[in-house]
Protein backbone atom coordinates (compact mmCIF):
# COMPACT_ATOMS: atom_id res chain seq x y z
CA UNK A 1 0.00 0.00 0.00
CA UNK A 2 1.33 3.36 -1.04
CA UNK A 3 1.86 6.42 1.14
CA UNK A 4 -0.83 8.27 -0.86
CA UNK A 5 -3.39 5.65 0.12
CA UNK A 6 -2.34 5.78 3.73
CA UNK A 7 -2.52 9.54 3.82
CA UNK A 8 -6.02 9.37 2.30
CA UNK A 9 -7.10 7.00 5.03
CA UNK A 10 -5.71 9.33 7.70
CA UNK A 11 -7.75 12.46 6.72
CA UNK A 12 -9.35 14.16 9.69
CA UNK A 13 -12.94 13.14 10.36
CA UNK A 14 -14.29 16.68 9.62
CA UNK A 15 -12.79 16.45 6.15
CA UNK A 16 -14.67 13.24 5.39
CA UNK A 17 -18.00 14.14 3.67
CA UNK A 18 -19.94 11.11 4.88
CA UNK A 19 -18.90 11.44 8.45
CA UNK A 20 -19.61 15.20 8.42
CA UNK A 21 -23.18 14.71 7.26
CA UNK A 22 -23.69 11.95 9.78
CA UNK A 23 -22.35 14.18 12.59
CA UNK A 24 -24.60 17.05 11.52
CA UNK A 25 -27.62 14.80 11.40
CA UNK A 26 -26.91 13.49 14.85
CA UNK A 27 -26.39 17.04 16.21
CA UNK A 28 -29.59 18.32 14.61
CA UNK A 29 -31.55 15.35 15.95
CA UNK A 30 -30.24 15.86 19.48
CA UNK A 31 -30.87 19.63 19.31
CA UNK A 32 -34.40 19.07 18.11
CA UNK A 33 -35.12 16.77 21.01
CA UNK A 34 -33.82 19.39 23.44
CA UNK A 35 -36.00 22.08 21.87
CA UNK A 36 -39.06 19.86 22.01
CA UNK A 37 -38.27 19.00 25.63
CA UNK A 38 -37.98 22.68 26.54
CA UNK A 39 -41.27 23.49 24.81
CA UNK A 40 -43.03 20.67 26.65
CA UNK A 41 -41.55 21.75 30.00
CA UNK A 42 -42.55 25.38 29.37
CA UNK A 43 -46.10 24.40 28.52
CA UNK A 44 -46.33 22.18 31.59
CA UNK A 45 -45.05 25.01 33.86
CA UNK A 46 -47.54 27.44 32.36
CA UNK A 47 -50.33 24.94 32.99
CA UNK A 48 -49.20 24.47 36.57
CA UNK A 49 -49.17 28.23 37.18
CA UNK A 50 -52.54 28.59 35.54
CA UNK A 51 -53.98 25.78 37.64
CA UNK A 52 -52.53 27.26 40.89
CA UNK A 53 -54.04 30.68 40.14
CA UNK A 54 -57.40 29.17 39.31
CA UNK A 55 -57.22 27.10 42.50
CA UNK A 56 -56.50 30.14 44.67
CA UNK A 57 -59.36 32.07 43.14
CA UNK A 58 -61.75 29.17 43.52
CA UNK A 59 -60.76 28.48 47.15
CA UNK A 60 -60.93 32.08 48.45
CA UNK A 61 -64.32 32.34 50.26
CA UNK A 62 -66.47 35.33 49.60
CA UNK A 63 -67.32 37.51 52.63
CA UNK A 64 -71.06 37.85 52.88
CA UNK A 65 -72.93 40.45 54.90
CA UNK A 66 -74.64 38.77 57.88
CA UNK A 67 -78.36 38.47 57.45
CA UNK A 68 -80.48 39.24 60.50
CA UNK A 69 -79.24 38.98 64.09
CA UNK A 70 -76.29 36.85 64.99
CA UNK A 71 -76.90 33.90 67.33
CA UNK A 72 -76.68 35.03 70.93
CA UNK A 73 -76.79 38.69 69.95
CA UNK A 74 -79.27 39.34 72.71
CA UNK A 75 -76.49 38.50 75.18
CA UNK A 76 -73.91 40.73 73.58
CA UNK A 77 -72.38 43.59 75.56
CA UNK A 78 -74.56 46.72 75.48
CA UNK A 79 -73.34 49.60 73.39
CA UNK A 80 -71.83 52.51 75.25
CA UNK A 81 -73.87 55.66 75.15
CA UNK A 82 -71.96 58.66 73.99
CA UNK A 83 -71.60 61.14 76.80
CA UNK A 84 -71.60 64.78 76.00
CA UNK A 85 -68.57 66.61 77.34
CA UNK A 86 -69.59 68.79 80.24
CA UNK A 87 -68.65 72.37 79.76
CA UNK A 88 -67.83 74.99 82.30
CA UNK A 89 -71.19 76.60 81.60
CA UNK A 90 -73.01 73.40 82.59
CA UNK A 91 -71.07 73.28 85.86
CA UNK A 92 -71.88 76.93 86.57
CA UNK A 93 -75.56 76.28 85.89
CA UNK A 94 -75.57 73.47 88.45
CA UNK A 95 -74.10 75.64 91.21
CA UNK A 96 -76.11 78.77 90.47
CA UNK A 97 -78.17 79.97 93.40
CA UNK A 98 -78.04 81.80 96.72
CA UNK A 99 -75.57 80.89 99.46
CA UNK A 100 -75.75 82.08 103.08
CA UNK A 101 -73.06 81.88 105.74
CA UNK A 102 -70.66 83.74 108.00
CA UNK A 103 -67.31 85.54 107.88
CA UNK A 104 -64.46 86.05 110.35
CA UNK A 105 -64.33 89.84 109.97
CA UNK A 106 -65.60 90.47 113.50
CA UNK A 107 -63.06 88.04 114.94
CA UNK A 108 -60.28 90.20 113.50
CA UNK A 109 -61.25 92.99 115.91
CA UNK A 110 -61.70 90.56 118.78
CA UNK A 111 -58.10 89.58 118.23
CA UNK A 112 -56.99 93.23 118.47
CA UNK A 113 -59.06 94.63 121.34
CA UNK A 114 -61.21 91.87 122.75
CA UNK A 115 -64.91 92.57 122.87
CA UNK A 116 -67.43 90.41 121.04
CA UNK A 117 -68.92 89.81 117.62
CA UNK A 118 -72.49 91.09 117.49
CA UNK A 119 -73.33 89.78 114.02
CA UNK A 120 -71.41 88.43 111.05
CA UNK A 121 -73.29 87.38 107.93
CA UNK A 122 -72.59 86.93 104.22
CA UNK A 123 -74.90 86.26 101.29
CA UNK A 124 -73.49 85.16 97.94
CA UNK A 125 -75.55 84.95 94.75
CA UNK A 126 -74.24 83.04 91.74
CA UNK A 127 -76.01 83.62 88.43
CA UNK A 128 -76.33 81.04 85.63
CA UNK A 129 -73.37 82.57 83.78
CA UNK A 130 -71.12 82.43 86.88
CA UNK A 131 -71.47 86.10 87.82
CA UNK A 132 -71.16 86.65 91.56
CA UNK A 133 -72.96 89.32 93.55
CA UNK A 134 -73.78 89.53 97.22
CA UNK A 135 -73.24 91.34 100.47
CA UNK A 136 -71.79 90.95 103.94
CA UNK A 137 -72.36 92.65 107.28
CA UNK A 138 -70.14 92.41 110.33
CA UNK A 139 -70.60 94.20 113.65
CA UNK A 140 -68.13 94.13 116.52
CA UNK A 141 -68.51 95.95 119.86
CA UNK A 142 -66.73 96.50 123.17
CA UNK A 143 -66.88 98.74 126.23
CA UNK A 144 -63.69 100.08 127.81
CA UNK A 145 -62.91 99.89 131.48
CA UNK A 146 -63.84 103.09 133.37
CA UNK A 147 -61.03 105.62 133.43
CA UNK A 148 -60.77 108.26 136.17
CA UNK A 149 -59.66 111.65 135.08
CA UNK A 150 -59.77 115.36 136.01
CA UNK A 151 -60.21 117.23 139.28
CA UNK A 152 -62.62 116.60 140.70
CA UNK A 153 -62.33 113.04 139.46
CA UNK A 154 -64.59 111.94 136.69
CA UNK A 155 -65.11 108.55 135.18
CA UNK A 156 -64.78 108.11 131.46
CA UNK A 157 -66.38 105.15 129.77
CA UNK A 158 -66.15 104.57 126.04
CA UNK A 159 -68.25 102.16 124.03
CA UNK A 160 -66.64 101.22 120.71
CA UNK A 161 -68.28 99.49 117.76
CA UNK A 162 -67.17 98.73 114.22
CA UNK A 163 -69.69 98.03 111.51
CA UNK A 164 -68.55 96.74 108.12
CA UNK A 165 -70.80 96.43 105.09
CA UNK A 166 -69.40 94.75 102.00
CA UNK A 167 -70.50 94.39 98.39
CA UNK A 168 -69.32 91.36 96.40
CA UNK A 169 -68.60 91.20 92.68
CA UNK A 170 -66.78 88.80 90.41
CA UNK A 171 -67.18 85.75 88.23
CA UNK A 172 -66.48 82.06 88.55
CA UNK A 173 -64.59 79.94 86.05
CA UNK A 174 -65.94 76.42 86.52
CA UNK A 175 -66.03 76.12 90.33
CA UNK A 176 -63.36 78.63 91.33
CA UNK A 177 -62.58 82.28 90.87
CA UNK A 178 -61.54 85.56 92.42
CA UNK A 179 -63.99 88.14 93.74
CA UNK A 180 -63.73 91.74 94.86
CA UNK A 181 -65.28 92.81 98.15
CA UNK A 182 -65.79 96.55 98.54
CA UNK A 183 -66.07 97.35 102.26
CA UNK A 184 -67.51 100.43 103.94
CA UNK A 185 -66.26 100.55 107.52
CA UNK A 186 -67.69 102.72 110.29
CA UNK A 187 -65.99 103.11 113.68
CA UNK A 188 -68.23 104.62 116.34
CA UNK A 189 -67.07 105.84 119.74
CA UNK A 190 -69.69 106.71 122.37
CA UNK A 191 -68.16 108.35 125.42
CA UNK A 192 -69.63 109.03 128.82
CA UNK A 193 -67.90 111.24 131.40
CA UNK A 194 -64.98 111.82 129.14
CA UNK A 195 -63.24 115.05 128.16
CA UNK A 196 -64.14 114.44 124.52
CA UNK A 197 -67.52 113.66 123.01
CA UNK A 198 -68.80 110.98 120.68
CA UNK A 199 -67.00 110.31 117.43
CA UNK A 200 -67.58 108.44 114.19
CA UNK A 201 -64.78 107.49 111.78
CA UNK A 202 -65.45 106.14 108.31
CA UNK A 203 -63.25 104.48 105.75
CA UNK A 204 -63.65 102.26 102.74
CA UNK A 205 -61.64 100.10 100.36
CA UNK A 206 -61.51 96.89 98.38
CA UNK A 207 -60.11 93.51 99.27
CA UNK A 208 -59.90 90.43 97.07
CA UNK A 209 -60.73 86.86 97.91
CA UNK A 210 -60.18 83.53 96.22
CA UNK A 211 -63.32 81.40 96.20
CA UNK A 212 -63.90 77.70 95.65
CA UNK A 213 -67.11 75.68 95.48
CA UNK A 214 -67.27 72.12 96.74
CA UNK A 215 -70.64 70.43 96.66
CA UNK A 216 -73.17 72.88 98.06
CA UNK A 217 -70.61 75.00 99.94
CA UNK A 218 -68.65 78.01 98.75
CA UNK A 219 -65.63 79.14 100.74
CA UNK A 220 -63.30 82.06 100.27
CA UNK A 221 -60.30 83.74 101.81
CA UNK A 222 -58.63 87.12 101.67
CA UNK A 223 -55.03 86.25 102.50
CA UNK A 224 -53.88 87.35 105.97
CA UNK A 225 -57.21 89.06 106.62
CA UNK A 226 -60.40 86.99 106.92
CA UNK A 227 -62.27 84.11 105.39
CA UNK A 228 -65.90 83.12 104.88
CA UNK A 229 -68.05 80.11 104.16
CA UNK A 230 -71.62 79.83 102.89
CA UNK A 231 -74.02 76.99 102.08
CA UNK A 232 -76.51 76.90 99.25
CA UNK A 233 -80.07 77.51 100.36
Amino acid sequence: MSQAGNSAKKKPILQRPGCLFGFLGTFIGFGGLMIIGLLVAGYTWSQINSEDFSFNEAQAPEIEEPAGELPGEENSAPAFEQESASSGEDDIFDIAGTYAGTTTLGEVWVGYWGGAVVSDEITIIIADDGTITGSLTSVWSMTTEPIAWGDPKQTCVTQMSITENGTLSGKLVDTAGKIEIFIDRSKEFKRSGCPSGDEVQKESGSVYADVQISGSTISGSSPEYFHFEATKR
